[in-house]
């Protein structure tokens, strides 16, 4: 990491220099005017916010409740429910009841204190009676509530007498029940590593609920579909209290009607102030400047705002927002300068100067990044003077650095995007859990909350520990996952450099993912889960290499589908036979979407072998096909095919095959004989023709296993 410059702000202890009041505007002295360039985003305009900015009445929270005589009534409304949580503690499972009310109505902030004097004495009964409650829906409730707040609870201690209980009633006894059920899957939301109970739990939850929706009535289905869509524990309570509204409307519970009105006022109170702090950043926006100076870049404030609107929810932290959007926007604006205009030497030289983090330092940056660094510059410092302000605590030096890593981060995709070379699955996601900007957001959201602020908790927020790399991976995969089927686009519609990458990353899979013929969706396209198999087979973090050939699994996957889905009996036969001919050439018969297979299926078993070749010095394709007959590397692909064509063929007749018989074909079928050949040979440690030998006669140690994960698939199957 390159030094601070000496006007930069020194230690962290150290107080920042005020800012001042705006940052020096340069001159465009290009021959050329970015002015003159085309905006390349128009959504998310919010010209009318500047209109509404510009209006005498633009800081009121508005005419409508914007009086005293509305915050007397706000003020009492609050007191009487306080009055009325308190008094439900003498009631267990009522004040339970409560507090879910007043979470998903979304003014549980006003009520922090009563809330955790309640859990507080539920914990404590749980600890030292051990009283669990007999009904699921208030059990599974508490549970719920006091892991939400940080208490833990054992989950087999509590849920091991319900999972016995559900095992010996009917599926009718257990259609009675509709609010246990749904409350045990949103408790299950809150399982930790380890906790199967609570993992076997929510997904039997969730295939009941599904299975009963034909015997409820559109309200409950409505209900039952928003709770599995939607629990709790993964959703933004003020963006759902509507539907908490309706699911519980006006009646006879008096506490629910006081809760209910007092969330009405509370909501207008929220969204006024939510308007306000728009204007601001739009004001903030607009002055600054860049929306006008940087024509290529998006000009999307209400967006950003949003995010932090989304990550700080707690209406009392208006200022946090408002200014936890400034870096938001600016990981937008440097984005679009590496994907949209900057060349790779403009980039090169831009990523230097946010390293040395020197104002005074950019002659060798063009105009449009010299104004971009300043602005960045300058906010930056506004950022911390107040925080150092309002916390004690000058965190330049943290946030200068997130900025410094973010672009690193950008200028690597932009080099191999430059290049036309597509990283490895790893290296890929490695470095895209920094360029998701998830880190800059997290870290300047610590700072300005202010809480616990030491060195030691510095250290650790600026070394990406798993409470922010996490949620950077997860977002990243969920962005890159849902950006519109990348290898249905032509290379040349692609607008970004991330965009290439996965384009590239998905060339040998995507193929048949994407074939069309057959339906809009041929296969399953889950490469997480395929990539998830090869990580628990190859825990060794030095086999990463080897962990990464999930296409075998993925294959495995794809092929099931076209013989379970697709195919029809006389196509999956061709396709079987042209599995073991093994020969590309040969394909005339087959259609299409099996030709695409067949090839990725021929290229990608080709590409790994001559990998292993390289690695161990053993060429698993011309040795498995010496005999002139497909039992070697490739009957790690046929034997499956043929097994699963046996089976088909015994379906299609309408008929059972004998358990003996079923069970034999069903281990080969079940692809388990594929995975570990593969990863014999990947892995290669002890390759000599007869541990080769060995293992194509399908001994104990594949076949044992193949059983029992046949045997343990077949009886999870629903029905």
């Amino acid at each position: 990491m390159a030094l601070m410059s000496t006007k930069a702000f020194f230690a962290s202890s150290s107080p920042p220099i005020p800012p001042t009041k705006k940052f020096p505007q340069i001159a465009n002295s290009n021959p050329f005017s970015l002015t003159s360039l085309p905006s390349a985003h128009k959504h998310w305009s919010i010209a009318h916010v500047h209109t509404l900015a510009s209006s005498p009445q633009r800081h009121s929270f508005g005419t409508k409740h914007d009086t005293a005589d509305f915050g007397a009534r706000h003020a009492q409304k609050l007191e009487l429910c306080r009055n009325l949580l308190r008094k439900s503690g003498e009631n267990p499972f009522e004040s339970l009841s409560m507090i879910d009310a007043v979470q998903r109505l979304g003014i549980d902030y006003h009520f922090q204190e009563e809330i955790r004097t309640i859990l507080s004495k539920q914990c404590a009964n749980y600890t030292s009676y051990g009283d669990c409650g007999h009904e699921l829906h208030d059990v599974a409730l508490r549970f719920r509530l006091l892991r939400q707040e940080g208490y833990y609870v054992p989950a087999a201690d509590i849920f091991i007498n319900f999972k016995d209980t559900a095992l010996g009633k009917s599926t009718k006894e257990l259609s009675e029940d509709i609010n246990g059920l749904m409350a045990l899957y949103e408790a299950s939301q809150l399982s930790i590593e380890g906790e199967d109970i609570l993992d076997e739990a929510g997904n039997f939850c969730k295939q009941l609920l599904k299975s009963l929706e034909k015997n409820l009535d559109d309200n409950q289905v409505s209900v039952v579909n928003h709770t599995l869509g939607h629990p709790h524990h993964k959703s933004l309570a003020r963006f759902m209290a509507k539907k908490y509204f309706l699911s519980n409307p006006a009646g006879t519970n008096g506490w629910l009607n006081e809760l209910q009105h007092l969330a009405k006022m509370d909501f207008n109170m929220v969204q006024s102030m939510h308007q306000a702090e728009v204007i601001q950043i739009s004001e903030w926006w607009r002055d600054l400047g860049l929306a006008k100076d940087l024509k290529f870049a998006r000009d999307q404030p209400l967006k950003w705002y949003t995010v932090c609107m989304a990550c700080l929810t707690d209406p009392d932290l208006s200022d946090e927002r408002v200014e936890l959007t400034k870096p938001v926007s600016f990981i937008y604006l440097i984005d679009d300068i590496f994907d949209v205009y900057g060349t790779l030497e403009e980039l090169t030289q831009f990523t230097e100067a946010i390293n040395k983090w020197d104002s005074a330092d950019l002659d060798q940056l063009p105009e449009y990044m010299k104004i971009c660094f300043r602005a960045l510059y300058e906010t930056t410092n506004e950022i911390s003077y107040k925080i150092y302000q309002k916390h004690g605590w000058n965190p330049i030096d943290s946030l200068r650095k997130t900025w410094a890593s973010l672009c690193d981060a950008f200028l690597v995709e932009a080099q191999w995007f430059a290049s036309g070379l597509a990283p490895k699955s790893e290296e890929y996601l490695k470095n895209a859990v920094v360029s998701s900007g998830v880190h800059v957001l997290l870290v300047h959201t610590f700072f300005l909350l202010g809480q616990r602020i030491k060195k030691e908790t510095e250290n650790l927020v600026e070394n990406q520990p798993g409470i922010i790399s996490s949620p950077a991976t997860i977002l990243r995969l969920w962005d890159d996952l849902g950006s519109a089927r990348l290898y249905k686009l032509d290379v040349l519609e692609l607008k970004s450099h991330e965009d290439a990458i996965i384009f590239l990353l998905s060339q040998n899979i995507g193929p048949m993912v994407s074939a069309e013929g057959t339906g809009p969706e041929v296969c399953r396209d889950q490469p997480l889960k395929w990539y998830t198999i090869c990580m628990a087979c190859l825990t060794d973090s030095n086999q990463s290499d080897e962990g990464l050939r999930s296409q075998n699994p993925s294959l495995i996957y794809i092929m099931d589908d076209i013989f379970d889905v697709n195919g029809t009996l006389e196509e999956l036969t061709l396709l079987t036979k042209a599995i073991n001919k093994w020969d590309s050439a040969d394909l005339g018969q087959l259609p299409d979407y099996m030709k695409i297979c067949f090839r990725a299926l021929y290229g990608i078993t080709n590409k790994i072998s001559y990998k292993i070749h390289q690695k161990h010095g053993w060429n698993p394709i011309e040795s498995l096909t010496k005999t002139g007959i497909l039992m070697k590397i490739t009957k790690l692909d046929t034997s499956m095919n043929v097994a699963v064509g046996e089976f088909v063929r015994c379906l299609s007749g309408g008929g059972h095959a004998p358990k003996e018989e079923y069970l034999k074909n069903a281990v080969v079928s079940s692809g388990v004989f594929v995975l570990l050949v593969h990863t014999f040979f990947l892995l290669g440690q002890g390759i000599i023709k007869e541990t080769e030998d060995f293992i194509h006669n399908q001994k104990g140690m594949i076949s044992s296993a193949a059983t029992i994960l046949r045997l343990w698939d077949d009886l999870e199957l629903p029905g």
